[in-house]
């Protein structure tokens, strides 16, 4: 007598070979941090006079004001201390990065002031119209969020800071001495 398959079968073993293929494969997102707008400061240089000393990076305020009318407006203050090691690299802004994540608000519920105390003069960055559009995109057998948009201003100038290889790679703003 012949074995017999019934459709049921057949599925999950059909099932089971394509949930082999594709949990063997590993997917490298890159997305932890797809959301963060990096704030990148020009550092000294002697040529343009635009750029800033060490001494004058390693203490950032960072002010955040709710625009969201989910919640009554309020201000929080973060101070950013930063090594030396640190100055070169840029600092992440993001919803739970400088700032802990409060209720179910995102980056772009909040304005945001940035101050240079040490720096001379004392340097001021408004941070306004924070927008971050993105979706999760499936590309075989991984799901990984991407950018469609993510832009803001500083100090009234726009910029678009989406990474042009879809890879939600950083693109930093240069912040410069005024």
């Amino acid at each position: 007598m012949a074995p017999r398959f019934s459709l049921g079968t057949l599925l999950v073993g059909l099932l089971a070979g394509l949930g082999a293929c594709c949990g063997s494969t590993a997917c490298d997102c890159q997305d932890a941090h797809a959301d963060a707008f990096y704030l990148q400061f020009s550092l000294d240089s002697a040529a343009t006079g635009q750029g800033f000393r060490a001494a004058e990076l390693d203490t950032i305020q960072l002010i955040r004001r709710t625009i969201s009318e989910k919640v009554p407006r309020r201000a929080d203050t973060v101070q950013v201390v930063r090594s030396r090691q640190a100055l070169a690299a840029p600092l992440l802004l993001e919803r739970t990065t400088p700032f802990p994540a409060r209720d179910t608000l995102q980056t772009t519920d909040y304005t945001y002031s940035l101050l240079l105390p040490k720096a001379n003069p004392a340097q001021r960055y408004e941070l306004t119209d924070v927008v971050i559009d993105g979706g999760f995109e499936a590309d075989g057998c991984c799901t990984c969020y991407q950018n469609r948009k993510k832009s803001l201003r500083v100090d009234g100038q726009p910029y678009d800071v989406v990474d042009p290889a879809a890879n939600n790679g950083a693109v930093p703003i240069k912040l410069v001495r005024k």
